[in-house]
């Protein structure tokens, strides 16, 4: 079979360009190429690489009579191949006359012939493949100014404004078309509420959600519908069918409990409320920023435009309850109708001349105790007064820190210890100018208490508490640590916990404090604990501990809390 069609079984190079010239008789040549070609190719095959180009004269022979043979299914076969495509012929084809075949063509007359014939065969075949590939290779080759436009295209594509949703808060059955920019907490306050009057039989309702979106304050939040939240193409929606859906589980789980957990429900239900409601009151105002408002970029959400002047200034609010990651810029008409006691507070802390500095004459030499006899007026003003045993509390604080001496407040739970020692911080930053910068670490639990006996007892000085993830802690010392002209700290105390202190332990250490104080000190207790490592490295002028259980179980004990407030005694 392979001798009728040696084309196709690969036997031989048959399928040439042009028809091969007839020079020696074609039927001997035929008969001794069909007796002898079927063991000699087979040897060849089983040849290895260096035997591969050895070739006898009879091979030669051999060739000739059998392409005379197949001349018929060459022309067939001829009719049917592609035409090659025209290629620039590569400078590396003329060196072809070099190779291995070149040498061959000097045998014999007929070696010659039938060589010429191949080698512009084989290397046409050549330069048909690499041609081809080169020429898929330009056709798909992306420039780099390609790149270049298709990067602007799609970055054109994905740009949107649509808003997304952050949380749904709460559920109504409101009037229907009561939505969007009117219903945010400003615009009630300023035009009234547009689903105020409405009346369940009498005006048609749909249910409408309260929503917090996704990069805006509180404040901006609005009463929607699934309708008008589908209008507006914003992102998001899955959060609103999961609200329906634990609605919907609620609403099945309060039809089978007892009256009793209805209440706690309800009662829950309205914590929540107020808590929403106390993320919408602006707790402190840390910066301000004065830019030219152009379209389309103002202070509101997209679904809330709303023009605003230029040249308005615009301060970013800390709201009540929620860490410094959230807080936002918000322009000046809007809070200064309601929290204009903030923005004061910001402007006189900015230009505030007491502020912590080194040169305090009380840190290079202890003045000398007087003792009060009465309350200060500083000190809580006129509604508030200290105890006997606090005002005499904040005697002995103050006359130990004349004395060089750190001590260990160790009142009894609820006499007020913490009053006191702010009593005494306020002692030093009005009695001797002493501005700080004071570190007060506290347990989590009475952060909150610390900071609100802070602005009751001692208003003037400038507390900041340092708690939070590490973008709120960034944005603390962004905004709120130093001043950016005369480097120098801003804040009179810090409040931070035992957890914070150790993470960034580096950035508070480096700081030369001028009181160091720990609340709920019998956690000091272990000189190995890492916060007594930690803390014990700290410079500081002067300390107190704040425990009511100095001594527990051992004198081992005390003595850790003595050596670090005295270390070097």
């Amino acid at each position: 079979m392979w001798e009728e069609y040696p084309d196709v079984y690969g036997v031989r190079r048959s399928n040439r360009s042009r028809q091969e010239p007839s020079r020696f008789n074609i039927k001997e040549e035929a008969s001794s190429g069909s007796e002898s070609g079927s063991p000699k190719r087979r040897g060849q095959r089983q040849l290895k690489k260096q035997e591969k180009w050895k070739r006898e004269p009879s091979e030669d022979e051999q060739e000739q009579g059998t392409s005379a043979e197949s001349e018929p299914e060459q022309k067939k076969v001829k009719a049917r191949r592609p035409v090659p495509r025209r290629t620039v012929p590569k400078p590396r084809v003329k060196k072809q006359p070099k190779t291995q075949r070149g040498k061959r063509k000097r045998q014999d007359s007929s070696d010659d012939d039938d060589e010429d014939d191949e080698a512009p065969k084989r290397q046409t075949r050549r330069r048909a493949a690499k041609n081809v590939s080169y020429k898929e290779d330009d056709d798909f080759e992306t420039d780099s100014d390609d790149l270049i436009e298709m990067t602007g295209e799609g970055a054109d594509e994905q740009q949107d404004n649509s808003e997304t949703i952050e949380k749904v808060l709460d559920s109504r059955l409101g009037k229907k078309g009561a939505t969007g920019a009117s219903t945010t907490v400003y615009a009630i306050e300023a035009n009234g509420d547009p689903s105020g009057d409405f009346d369940t039989e009498k005006d048609e309702g749909e249910v409408q959600y309260l929503i917090k979106w996704k990069g805006w304050s509180y404040i901006h939040s609005t009463w929607e519908s699934e309708e008008s939240l589908q209008q507006q193409k914003v992102k998001g929606l899955k959060k609103l069918e999961n609200f329906k859906k634990k609605e919907d589980e609620i609403k099945q789980w309060l039809g089978k409990v007892s009256p009793e957990d209805v209440e706690y429900f309800n009662c829950q239900q309205e914590l929540a409320s107020e808590l929403n409601k106390q993320y919408q009151i602006v707790e402190r105002v840390i910066a301000v920023k004065t830019s030219k408002s152009t379209l389309g970029q103002t202070d509101f959400p997209a679904h809330s435009r709303k023009p605003a002047p230029s040249n308005e200034p615009e301060y970013l609010c800390k709201w009540m309850g929620l860490p410094y990651s959230e807080c936002s810029w918000e322009d000046e008409a809007l809070i200064g109708k309601k929290f204009q006691s903030c923005i004061d507070s910001f402007h006189s802390r900015n230009n505030s001349k007491t502020i912590p500095t080194r040169e305090c004459k009380a840190l290079k030499q202890r003045p000398r105790f007087v003792a009060l006899k009465k309350q200060p007026a500083y000190l809580g003003g006129e509604n508030l007064e200290l105890r006997d045993y606090q005002l005499e509390g904040l005697n002995w604080l103050a006359h130990s820190w004349c004395k060089s001496n750190s001590v260990i407040l160790a009142d009894e739970m609820g006499l007020g210890k913490t009053i006191q020692t702010i009593s005494f911080l306020s002692y030093l930053f009005h009695q001797h100018q002493l501005y700080g910068p004071f570190l007060i670490v506290v347990p989590l639990s009475t952060l909150t208490s610390w900071q609100r006996e802070f602005e009751i007892w001692a208003p003037e000085i400038n507390v900041v508490v340092y708690i939070g993830d590490l973008m709120s802690r960034n944005t603390i010392r962004e905004y709120e640590w130093i001043h950016s002209q005369t480097k120098r700290l801003k804040f009179n105390a810090l409040i931070t916990t035992y957890e914070i202190l150790l993470k960034d332990k580096t950035v508070l250490g480096s700081i030369n404090w001028a009181f160091l104080g720990v609340d709920e000190a019998h956690r000091l207790k272990n000189d190995d604990s890492l916060l007594y490592k930690t803390l014990i490295d700290f410079k500081s002028h002067h300390r107190l501990l704040i425990t009511g259980t100095p001594l527990q179980n051992s004198l081992k004990e005390l003595w850790s809390l003595l050596h670090f407030i005295m270390p070097e005694k």
